[in-house]
């Protein structure tokens, strides 16, 4: 009702067609593709239904936006490819922020646009695509399960911006090879674009009705109204993408005045084919495993470096919104030092979503594996991965089963989990999940099992927002394809906030705040007995936050 209401509000705020869908205009056959340049000025854009109901999310929602920073969108549909533009008026165009950055480094201290597309139509994952003012991208994966936002992947995109005397205008490119879309059936495409304004204060302006009482922040994607012929005739489309890579690598070292030079190049190739809109296969032969988003060579043992930077290889992050739902990154592509080869990865995206993967590493001697096992001399290993994603209308269920093992026997780790979200209703959520594993370390030892329990509650309105989250994870647990946080423990918490709204704020400095909460976070941590090395019960970490502003 509350959700209604906001809606009916924000409508009476923008005019009758305010909260209009966003309509794309389909590019004649015959016509030419569009030039991507930034400009708008094309006359297929002149034809181009426009969209310019875009509202304050933050540091209001229900706002209309600031006086003169109008924005609109539109939307082309060519062949293989949908094509968006915004144009983004701005008062004080001199104060338009757009340093040079690095690929996925524009946050909410810069000026940007962005467009967050579900063309599977359920509201629980996003693509989304953010250009700044200066043409710097940031893409990646949106979760709504968990309400965050994943880097990680890198989208084939071709975007341009335009600086103009009164702002700024950027056209983006999304290829229907980058975009996962079911074959038959399934829910119309949905879309939100939103914009950044760091000025006096953040604002970030929105093209769908969202208020900070929505569950996550794609909560209110829009159904885009003219897709359904390209969508139908897209289906059947056969798309094949083939990406040689060649790394060069050259090394000097000089000891007492001799110096000696080697050079060594290796080649390799991703291939992604997709036979209809519901199948896509991937394929990757010898990838680049060291360079990753990297500047130097580092060490051959990639253990410390893999969390800190960002997997970047397309093979390694296809049905990530699958393979990482029993367990948050729960499959990991750099356990291996040098892997040989992948088998390509699989997936049906409509009500029932499925991964596979199949993969053999090698190492040279001394690599420094997850665990202790895969230490040594040189050896191999055969590891693979299952997922499957069962969605329904206000349940999915998923399931999860990985396995890794030393060639010609030895240390194994085998891991199964299912996860289940569940919406009862537009303001809650809960979530469980639990895993089991089952390891041997090869050495004449038994097998060691453990378990990987987590449940959790989620409940946001206009003036609450409650949260609880309990995990459990026994001491001989492992999951040696994928990341662990921690064995042997559970942790209890929780997270109240109260929103106030404005409030005035009385004594001599008394100023009117125009969003005050109060904020309680309180965590406990504990630990679980493994034997007698590890006695349970032990308070580890207990913390309480309290905040008000």
């Amino acid at each position: 009702m509350k959700r209604a209401l906001a809606v009916a509000a924000l409508a009476a705020l923008m005019g009758g067609e305010a909260l209009a869908q966003p309509r794309a205009r389909p590019l004649g056959a015959e016509a030419e593709a569009l030039r991507i340049d930034g400009r708008l000025d094309e006359g297929a854009r002149q034809q181009a239904p426009v969209h310019d109901a875009f509202v304050q999310y933050l540091p209001l929602d229900r706002q209309p936006p600031p006086e003169g920073y109008r924005t609109t969108l539109q939307l082309i549909v060519e062949e293989h490819a949908l094509v968006v533009g915004i144009r983004a008026w701005d008062p004080r165009p001199q104060e338009i922020r757009a340093p040079l950055m690095r690929r996925d480094k524009v946050a909410r201290d810069q000026d940007f646009v962005s467009v967050l597309i579900d063309p599977v139509g359920s509201r629980r994952a996003a693509q989304f695509i953010r250009v700044s003012a200066a043409g710097v991208l940031t893409d990646g994966m949106f979760m709504a399960s968990t309400n965050k936002e994943d880097f990680a992947p890198d989208f084939d995109v071709e975007a341009a911006v335009q600086r103009l005397d009164d702002g700024y205008s950027v056209e983006l490119r999304l290829p229907l090879m980058t975009l996962r879309y079911p074959y038959e059936g399934g829910a119309p495409w949905r879309l939100m674009a939103t914009r950044s304004i760091p000025r006096e204060q953040s604002t970030l302006l929105v093209s769908a009705p969202l208020t900070k009482d929505a569950l996550n922040f794609i909560a209110e994607l829009q159904p885009i109204e003219g897709l359904e012929d390209v969508a139908e005739r897209a289906r059947t489309h056969s798309l094949l993408s083939v990406r040689p890579e060649l790394t060069v690598r050259r090394a000097e070292s000089g000891e007492g005045g001799e110096r000696s030079r080697r050079t060594r190049g290796s080649l390799g190739a991703e291939i992604k084919w997709r036979p209809r809109a519901d199948w896509v296969f991937d394929a990757t032969l010898n990838p680049d495993f060291s360079q990753v988003e990297l500047d130097v060579p580092q060490l051959a043992s990639k253990t410390r470096f893999e969390r800190a930077v960002i997997e970047k290889r397309p093979f390694f992050l296809e049905s990530t919104d699958v393979i990482d739902l029993p367990c948050p990154r729960s499959i990991r592509a750099r356990s291996p030092i040098r892997p040989g080869g992948c088998a390509p990865p699989a997936r049906q995206p409509r009500r029932c979503n499925g991964a596979g993967a199949d993969g053999r590493r090698r190492w040279p001697g001394a690599a420094a594996g997850p665990v202790r096992q895969y230490r040594g001399a040189a050896g191999a290993a055969r590891a693979g991965a299952a997922a499957a994603h069962w969605l329904g209308e206000s349940l999915s269920v998923g399931a999860l089963a990985t396995q890794r093992e030393e060639t010609g026997g030895g240390a194994s780790n085998r891991v199964a989990g299912v996860d289940m979200v569940w919406r009862p209703s537009e303001d809650q959520q809960w979530r469980a999940r639990a895993m089991g594993s089952r390891s041997r370390d090869g050495d004449g030892l038994p097998a060691a099992s453990g378990h990987h329990l987590n449940a959790g509650w989620l409940m946001r309105s206009a003036d609450w927002a409650l949260s609880a989250e309990a995990t459990e994870v026994s001491p001989r647990f492992r999951n040696d394809n994928g990341y662990l946080e921690q064995a042997g423990a559970r942790v209890l918490q929780t997270e109240l906030i109260r929103r106030w709204g404005e409030v005035e704020v009385p004594g001599p400095l008394g100023f009117e705040a125009h969003e005050f909460e109060t904020y309680l976070w309180v965590q406990h941590r504990g630990t679980l007995a493994d034997g007698a090395a590890v006695p349970g019960g032990l308070t580890v970490l207990r913390q309480c936050t309290r905040a008000s502003g």
